[in-house]
Parts: structure tokens; C-alpha cells; sequence
């Protein structure tokens, strides 16, 4: 069974199915990749709420950048548009 390990100390096994109680090995992709955004969103919000004005400052800077970049807004409205 493969195990991620958060710098919080919690374990998220990944060989099982989110929500059962059994101990089958998930082979579905999807379940694997749901736990994965999981565990980096809780990350996220581990970050975000140790440092908010380190996180206020960037999101400033990037906003900054879009605005100014027609390359970067482009970019970014194709991925959105998709």
C-alpha cells in the first residue's frame, strides 16, 4: 500500500477507496487523484494560514502581472475557456 506523509505528521493511504471501510486496493485512478488534491489542498491551507501576508503580497504581485501581460491574460483565458 503506497502512503503519502504530510509535513503535519498524517498519513493518507492511497490503496484504499475514500469512504470504505475495506482494505481492497483501489485501482481506480480517480480515487488516487482525489485524495492527492486533497492532501494538496490541505497543504495549501496549512501555508496560507501560517503566513497570510507573504500570501496576500503574491497574490497582489500575480494579479499585477496579469493585468500587465497580455501574454500571461491570453494564457490564462485559453485554460479557463477549455
Amino acid at each position: 500500500m503506497v502512503r503519502l506523509v504530510s509535513r503535519r505528521g498524517a498519513a493518507f493511504p492511497l490503496g484504499r477507496v475514500a469512504g470504505f471501510g475495506t482494505s481492497q486496493d483501489s485501482s481506480n485512478i480517480n480515487d488516487i487523484a482525489a485524495r492527492l488534491a486533497g492532501l494538496t489542498a490541505q497543504e495549501i491551507v496549512t501555508l496560507v494560514r501560517a503566513r497570510p501576508h507573504r500570501v496576500v503580497i503574491v497574490s497582489l504581485i500575480a494579479g499585477l502581472a496579469v493585468g500587465f501581460s497580455a501574454k500571461i491574460r491570453n494564457i490564462l483565458k485559453a485554460v479557463v475557456n477549455r
